[in-house]
């Protein structure tokens, strides 16, 4: 049996060419470059004013013709870009150990995979508010599935290969090129596909991608058309932008664990220590957030490295524990994999890319006689150490099981021709099939101190019976439709497992011995076994985030890729808001708050929460290129002052002859500024005020300017509104 190389994890549920040297100080570190990470990058780096660096395992692979061709995608797998996870030995599963191919490599598995682009049911991405996301349905996720997307219309021939789609469904104007190979296979055989399922009364789908997947379909890729190669996340979300000077790739890089910072409230990340390729030991330092999107089997494992987690397994391990949060590494859902291959009396010169999607009704009669969400509940509780409880497990199993009557698909199958594969022209024919959401729930947890050492994984593959019934229903189905007209006309011969080792009247504990055989960060509330909420941030930290397939608290029927570059979309957008550093988004509305902030013989401190930014167009002599220019130079970029008055930036300017007060005020937490903006209250001009000191004197604190020519710099008036300041922060006695 394989696995289905994507899956859950509940978590709630040396630098790139171009970029040789590392800051002090990163205002966002992203681990992992793949699918998630890279794409948060490219939307935060586009902001000049931040910095982002990006740690990624894996090197490049732009040239690797295992990556690029379209054709050839399994060649990859088992190679050094293949992390070639191996799982626990499964025992409900014949006792097998599982292959995980997971892409260790600069654009993650995107380099790797199939290429399938193929997003979720509608009624699935809903259930994720239903269980108390705000803000996370298909109607909030729609427009972010477009906004990466740069979709390219088919050709003649791929139209008349059977390609079908809704132009409305697509994005024309994102970053990920998706389209249809150009080795479509051509002839008959599209409509022998599509009427031997329709006698099995599946329909026909014109487009899987607007939310409503059961049906037969071809589906779209992950490719540039134009250049005929594989659309991974780094050629759509990192060469493009590679030359963003605020934008650093550590390649070949081990992040170990989160620094956390030693304070008394909520966790949060000073850093991440990392491990260069020549083994040294170092860190890189932020100040605004560290964002995990190292996938399901390594964000689990970075968290319990860093003290985040299940208290008695990072006991075990000798981790003193920052955030108890046992959900940690919990929620594994993986779906298990079978295939059947046929002979048939053709040779096929073309690629296929035909998937069918069935609903619970239309392999496998009166299922719902047999669920009982509360047994399945217990039984997982018990396997994962009642780590999430069984009344948690009941009401999410709950959810899943409306799904399941509501006809989401619970079956995958898709077929392939040998030219799929890279094994070139044949008569051969791949079914391989999939259960969609399983009732099993498995674990990924630490196996070592040692960062190098993989972690343990558990998918507790058929932990659930009834997982184990629905996985012999799908086989059952799949192998009729080969055994339906007209597709049966064409095939001599069931090469696996064939009619001797599993006759075509096999019993059910026949077919569960041959299916057994050769078959962890999810987004909910705290209570259900979460371990982000819906912002993504980890409970129990202030600046602790996951952005990548772990969040997701249920499967999804689609394929994976397409709803992590959507979700990587929209957390892109929620850091902006929650923490507001693009001067393109401030509104006139903004200009209010700045009262907290009027200087009338005194200066009062920004507070952290509900205070904006000035108006766009009212800024302009404090981003004119001058200005950032001198600013560029020195220690910190410009920053908005929402978030200035948390950090500790800045380095102490020496006093000067040429300084003179222009004011008091009161900082108990900071001992100098080094960069203040300013406003004229009765003009509402805007200047910028660089290298400016503060120094403290008799509990007050006196603001000094530099004595420059020029008007900027000169007669301020008795009013200035304090816009923005990089403080010092104040040394111990």
């Amino acid at each position: 049996m394989l696995s289905r190389t994507w899956w859950f994890v509940l978590l709630s549920s040396a630098a790139a060419s171009g970029h040789p040297v590392c800051l002090n100080e990163y205002d966002f570190i992203i681990v992992g470059g793949g699918t998630a990470g890279l794409t948060v990058a490219n939307r935060l780096s586009e902001l000049s004013n931040i910095t982002v660096a990006v740690i990624e395992a894996g090197g490049e692979v732009f040239d690797n013709p295992n990556v690029t061709n379209v054709d050839d995608f399994t060649v990859a797998l088992g190679t050094p870009i293949d992390w070639q996870y191996i799982s626990t030995n499964q025992s409900h599963a014949a006792g097998q150990t599982i292959a995980y191919h997971s892409g260790k490599a600069l654009g993650g598995t995107s380099t790797i995979n199939g290429m399938t682009y193929v997003r979720a049911e509608k009624s699935q991405i809903d259930s994720w508010g239903e269980i108390g996301n705000a803000g996370w349905s298909w109607d909030d996720l729609f427009p972010y599935y477009k906004k990466s997307e740069d979709s390219s219309y088919p050709t003649a021939a791929q139209l008349s290969s059977g390609v079908t789609y809704v132009p409305g469904d697509d994005g024309e104007t994102g970053p990920l090129k998706v389209g249809y190979p150009y080795g479509l296979l051509n002839g008959s055989f599209h409509t022998v596909v599509e009427s031997t399922w329709q006698a099995l009364d599946l329909p026909h789908n014109v487009d899987v991608n607007g939310g409503s997947v059961r049906g037969f379909t071809i589906w779209q890729s992950t490719l540039d058309m134009a250049a005929n190669v594989r659309e991974d996340a780094a050629r759509a979300y990192y060469y493009p932008v590679e030359a963003r000077p605020n934008l650093h790739i550590f390649l070949n890089t081990t992040a170990n664990r989160i620094v956390l910072k030693d304070n008394s409230g909520a966790a949060a990340a000073a850093g991440v220590e990392i491990t260069s390729s020549d083994g040294t030991v170092s860190s890189l330092n932020c100040s605004r957030e560290v964002i995990l999107s190292a996938g399901s089997l390594r964000s689990p494992a970075i968290l319990e490295l860093s003290g985040i987690g299940n208290p008695s397994i990072l006991e075990k391990h000798g981790i003193a524990v920052k955030v108890d949060l046992p959900a940690v590494g919990e929620n594994l859902q993986d779906q298990p994999n079978t295939n059947l291959i046929y002979s048939t009396n053709s040779t096929f010169n073309g690629s296929i890319v035909y998937v069918a999607y069935g609903a619970m009704s239309d392999f496998f009669a009166e299922w719902d006689t047999n669920i009982d969400t509360q047994s399945y509940a217990e039984t997982v509780s018990a396997a994962v150490n009642n780590t999430i409880t069984a009344s948690s497990l009941e009401y999410l199993f709950n959810i899943q099981y409306n799904l399941l009557q509501a006809g989401v698909p619970n079956a995958e199958t898709i077929m392939e021709t040998t030219l799929n594969l890279g094994l070139g022209l044949s008569g051969l024919l791949l079914s391989a099939f999939w259960l969609l959401m399983p009732f099993s729930r498995g674990n990924v947890h630490i196996s070592s101190i040692d960062p190098k050492v993989y972690p343990e994984i558990n998918p507790n593959f058929f932990l659930v019976d009834f997982d184990l019934q629905i996985q012999i229903a799908i086989a059952r189905w799949t192998r009729k439709f080969w055994a339906t007209e007209p597709m049966k006309s064409l095939i001599t011969a069931e090469i696996s497992p064939g009619y001797k080792a599993l006759p075509e009247n096999a019993t059910d504990p026949e077919w569960a011995e041959w299916v057994k055989a050769s078959s962890t960060a999810a987004m909910m509330p705290r209570e259900l076994g979460g371990v982000v909420d819906e912002k993504l941030m980890v409970y129990g930290t202030e600046n602790v985030r996951v952005v990548d397939a772990s969040v997701m608290p249920f499967q999804v029927s689609g394929h994976l890729s397409s709803t992590i570059y959507a979700i990587a979309e929209k957390a892109s957008d929620m850091i902006k808001e929650t923490d507001p550093i693009d001067p393109s988004t401030f509104t006139a509305s903004d200009i209010s708050v700045l009262r907290q902030a009027l200087y009338d013989n005194s200066i009062l401190v920004f507070r952290k929460q509900g205070i904006n930014p000035p108006a766009l167009e009212k800024l302009a002599s404090i981003w004119d290129e001058d200005m950032i220019n001198v600013h560029s130079s020195g220690k910190d970029q410009v920053r908005d002052p929402r978030s200035i008055l948390s950090r500790n930036n800045g380095a102490r300017l020496p006093a000067a002859p040429n300084v003179q007060v222009i004011g008091n005020g009161e900082f108990h937490d900071y001992e100098g500024i080094e960069y203040m903006d300013f406003r004229h209250v009765d003009s509402a001009e805007f200047h910028a005020e660089p290298l400016a000191e503060e120094e403290l004197a008799d509990g007050q604190t006196r603001f000094y300017r530099w004595n420059q020519d020029g008007p900027l710099y000169e007669n301020l008036p008795g009013k200035v509104t304090l816009i923005h300041a990089v403080f010092v922060p104040k040394l111990p006695d």
